[in-house]
């Protein structure tokens, strides 16, 4: 994502190797850091961009300081993007106008976020004096793809958005709830680096587009998906689920044996357990397995064999195709590390 300005001009952009201290609330250390200025002491955009796999994020501070025209005008930021993305957009303080080519206007208020389809051509987004907080995840394709056959309306929508060469998936914005919001602080707050420190910021992307894809789903529900009243017995029964993966990796289960054992039907388990942690028990499960490998693997001695036997893979190649996988490297070079 590229940002050009005419009125006013951008003075030029910098790549930073540090950030700045005036943003350092905002630093995530393995970001690319880039800081534009627009000219006339008019204002600055500080940006921060992240690769972790299939995911990009940005972080945008945008200040923009009073102009002394007689009459007061807005600023125009064109944010261009390289190539065409689909994007989660979060506005995390202020509100902002824009206007996609091909769509007309939209706005993002302070607390509200939405998935748009953005192709590559400049689009205007209007700023008045004050200062602006965009976050969001660009998303490939092929990781909405995934989801075809549980949400044929998402995937409906998504090619309704590029044939239209623009647009947003809902014309209202979706909240930003709580567990949305400690999500990203927890990616702005990330003080981890090198491997862990993607691994865990590609954790929280994760989390963010099942919660997308749970917003989603209840604004726009499927009429054939059973829905179910979740008790405080069944609520409490996921959460026990929940602390036996944990204390359990290296054990064998199924729902059905998951759901005997606490209680819950099985069917109701398997509806309540993305909801409450926004990811299915099979995604949190290989998650909380690789993680748990990498910790052995960074602070043991321990053969590759024994890591895998203890987070529940049998098979030693298995386990070191699940782990290249999900960090993009094989346990063995890790260990040399």
């Amino acid at each position: 994502m590229k940002f050009t300005s005419d009125k006013p001009k951008l003075d030029h952009v910098m790549k930073l190797p540090t950030t700045p201290e005036a943003y350092h609330a905002f630093d995530i250390p393995i970001s690319f850091k880039y800081l534009y200025t627009l000219e006339g002491d008019k204002g600055e955009v500080f940006t921060q961009r992240i690769r972790v796999r299939e995911y990009v994020i940005w972080l945008h501070v945008i200040t923009v300081n009073k102009r002394m025209e007689a009459k007061e005008v807005q600023t125009i930021l064109h944010p261009t993007p390289s190539k065409a993305i689909f994007t989660l957009h979060y506005m995390l303080q202020n509100r902002v106008m824009a206007k996609l080519q091909h769509h007309g206007q939209v706005e993002l208020r302070e607390g509200e976020y939405n998935m748009f389809f953005v192709p590559p051509i400049q689009h205007d987004a209007y700023f008045d004096p004050g200062v602006y907080v965009c976050f969001h995840i660009d998303l490939p394709p092929h990781l909405l793809q995934r989801v075809e056959s549980e949400l044929p309306l998402l995937m409906y929508l998504l090619r309704m958005m590029e044939a239209n060469n623009g647009g947003t998936i809902n014309e209202e914005p979706y909240w930003i709830d709580s567990g949305v919001r400690r999500c990203i602080e927890e990616i702005i707050e990330c003080k981890l680096s090198g491997q862990e420190g993607r691994s865990f910021l590609y954790t929280r992307c994760e989390d963010l587009f099942m919660h997308f894809l749970e917003d989603f789903t209840d604004i726009t529900p499927s009429p054939e998906e059973p829905r179910y009243e979740l008790t405080d017995k069944d609520t409490a029964a996921i959460y026990g689920v929940r602390a036996y993966i944990l204390q359990h990796l290296h054990l064998q289960f199924t729902f059905d044996e998951l759901a005997d054992r606490f209680g819950i039907a099985a069917d109701k388990l398997r509806y309540g357990f993305p909801r409450m942690f926004y990811r299915k028990m099979a995604m949190f499960l290989k998650e909380q397995r690789m993680i748990r490998s990498m910790e052995l693997i960074k602070t043991t001695r321990l053969n590759v064999s024994i890591i895998a036997n203890m987070v529940g893979y049998r098979d030693v190649e298995e386990f070191s195709r699940a782990f290249r996988q999900y960090y993009g490297c094989c346990p063995l070079q890790e260990k040399r590390h």
